[in-house]
């Protein structure tokens, strides 16, 4: 029997992408234009609404 690590969960890959584009695009609309910062904030919104999941990030 392998062990297995969390990590090599694909659905814990995904999410762990997903968070690092989160966290990208909020860095980016902090440091970026107020165009793309409401760009951001749209996309996040969407994929968080793709996943069930409504939330205000800031």
């Amino acid at each position: 029997m392998s062990c297995r690590h969390a990590r090599d969960n694909p659905e814990w890959q995904r999410a762990r992408i997903m968070l690092r584009g989160l966290v990208w695009d909020k860095y980016q609309a902090t440091t970026g234009s107020h165009r793309f910062q409401r760009h951001a904030y749209e996309t996040a919104c969407m994929r968080l609404r793709r996943w069930g999941k409504v939330a205000r990030l800031w």
